[in-house]
């Protein structure tokens, strides 16, 4: 059984107890994963094969990544910029849903935390976003759950905050802490995220109870400071 590579890049490369391996053709150049003995290229049914190593798929993310965050700031995609995204986006977890009918167009615009972000345009003119982080490495569960903690807590933050040049903090109990912390002592709550849609850049709890439990059990534990934008990204390792 074969899987293209845009299937398996957010997969543990696992079957059984068999590491599932990827490879690349040195007669066409196509990169595809096997849990066969004996591989063949599916594209050309080449054996001429080399075995793709983390190592090397790290640096391709790596590298992957760099152009993505260029092409953000561009004022204008061209042609190649979009065959690029194109190509990205088939490694989204959420590709079939993204691309829907078909893509027409690629464009920048300013999401709602004030970065820049990807959307395209499908061919019935509907359009949507999509991160390019999401098809590098596509968050976990846990992840996801931090993301709907975090919104649950959005308006404590906003509460807090008087100075819009200034970032609020946690100091002590850092927020990951915090989150599990609330996740052990109330493993007993629904924890379903809302379904993925066009244009919605929010993840939260579907259960307001589940949202209003952990606010109140962030608003107790947490201490908050307004620090400086450059402050913050020395803590968190932005700047040497």
């Amino acid at each position: 059984m074969f899987l293209w590579v845009g299937e398996v890049e957010s997969r543990l490369y696992k079957v059984g107890v068999e590491i599932m391996k990827e490879y690349r053709c040195r007669k066409c150049e196509y990169r595809f994963c096997s849990e066969n003995g004996i591989p063949y290229c599916p594209a050309c049914d080449c054996e001429d094969l080399e075995e793709i190593y983390e190592e090397d798929k790290r640096i391709k993310k790596i590298e992957l990544k760099a152009t993505a965050k260029i092409l953000l700031y561009k004022k204008v995609l061209s042609e190649e910029d979009k065959i690029f995204l194109k190509k990205l986006i088939q490694n989204h977890p959420n590709a079939e849903q993204k691309i829907g009918v078909g893509i027409e167009d690629f464009f920048t615009f300013r999401t709602i935390y004030k970065t820049m972000g990807f959307g395209l345009l499908r061919t019935d003119s509907t359009t949507t976003d999509f991160s390019y982080l999401q098809c590098l490495n596509p968050r976990t569960n846990n992840q996801k759950i931090k993301m709907a903690c975090r919104t649950a807590i959005s308006k404590s933050i906003l509460n807090f905050k008087t100075d819009k040049t200034k970032i609020v903090h946690h100091k002590g109990i850092e927020f990951n802490e915090i989150t599990e912390r609330w996740l052990k002592e109330f493993s007993d709550l629904d924890l379903n995220l809302n379904k993925t849609e066009d244009n919605c850049q929010e993840v939260y709890f579907s259960n307001n109870n589940t949202a209003e439990s952990f606010r109140k059990f962030h608003d107790k534990l947490a201490v908050l400071v307004e620090i400086s934008t450059e402050h913050h990204k020395k803590i968190h390792g932005g700047v040497k």
